[in-house]
């Protein structure tokens, strides 16, 4: 599903990052720093694309040798109130208008798994696109903006699962919630008996992902997901162990039915047969060693 426009890998000229102050963002900002590649870092502070006719700011700040990484999200929650939805498709809208007036070498649009539905257990870029939320619907409508705008430039769509890492600005159910509480309350909630299996990727495979994207100047549409689903159960049990501490589990009432997220990623390893994805206990590791090092618990 991805298509390399350079077969060697290239830094780009520049990297413009719309949505710089974000958890990914920022990272991948890092990220492009270290390796001196030159950036430009765009947040609501420099340009609000929610406004009308900001796309000719917006033209000022772009040069057509420009690859862009598209983060901007307004409220990036999956439940999300029509205002917000409209404001969303304005900052395509305005930066569709302004790509087409400048140009660029190639756009990334960081969309969101939650455009598929949970119909399909098994879920590869193939699957059909069926967003059951306004969220969902939201990235979904934005997806098929940039591809209907940017024509005649290489788009590439990522369609990511949950991202978790130490830097995280959400507290998704997940890694990022039960690493914290365990850590600061000594227990972990969970719907149910945590039977559902969920896909959880972190920021350092997301940004290591994005600079083969834009090194080798792909196009298409790609899941970010590691391809190994584990239940929300098995993850507190993981925590438990890595702590080494006897944790309070939490039974909540189920607010919805049971579900699985279980990614085919046969395209990310096409696409990049020498990348491995860090393992989801030792993502988990160095997320709590963080956590507990700044709470002054750890001392390297």
């Amino acid at each position: 599903m991805l298509e390399h426009y350079q077969q060697e890998p290239k830094k780009p000229k520049r990297v413009v990052i719309v949505g710089a102050s974000g958890f990914v963002g920022s990272t991948l900002l890092e990220s492009l720093k270290l390796n001196q590649i030159p950036t430009l870092a765009l947040s609501t502070k420099h340009i609000d694309l929610t406004e009308e006719n900001k796309n000719e700011a917006l033209v000022h700040l772009l040069q057509p040798e420009d690859a862009i990484v598209v983060l901007a999200v307004q409220k990036p929650n999956r439940t999300m109130d029509p205002d917000a939805f409209i404001n969303n498709i304005k900052i395509a809208k305005n930066f569709c208008l302004a790509v087409q007036q400048v140009g660029c070498t190639q756009v990334i649009y960081f969309s969101s798994d939650a455009v598929y539905s949970f119909k399909d257990e098994l879920i590869s870029e193939n699957s059909l696109a069926a967003p059951t939320t306004l969220y969902g619907t939201m990235h979904l409508t934005r997806e098929m903006i940039f591809r209907d705008f940017l024509t005649k430039i290489p788009v590439t769509i990522v369609r990511s699962t949950q991202i978790y890492g130490p830097t995280a600005n959400h507290n998704a159910y997940g890694p990022c919630r039960m690493c914290r509480s365990a850590i600061k309350e000594g227990k972990i909630a969970i719907f149910g008996r945590g039977e559902e299996r969920r896909d959880f990727i972190s920021i350092q495979d997301v940004v290591q992902l994005t600079m083969l994207l834009l090194q080798h100047r792909s196009s298409g549409l790609v899941n970010f997901a590691t391809g190994q689903s584990v239940s929300y159960a098995c993850l507190a049990d993981n925590i438990n162990t890595i702590l080494g501490k006897k944790l309070t589990l939490e039974f909540l009432p189920r607010q919805e039915a049971i579900t699985h997220r279980v990614f085919d990623i046969t395209s990310i390893v096409r696409a990049f047969p020498g990348f491995r994805f860090l393992d989801l206990e030792e993502g988990i590791q160095q997320f709590l060693k963080c956590i507990t090092s700044n709470d002054g618990i750890i001392t390297d």
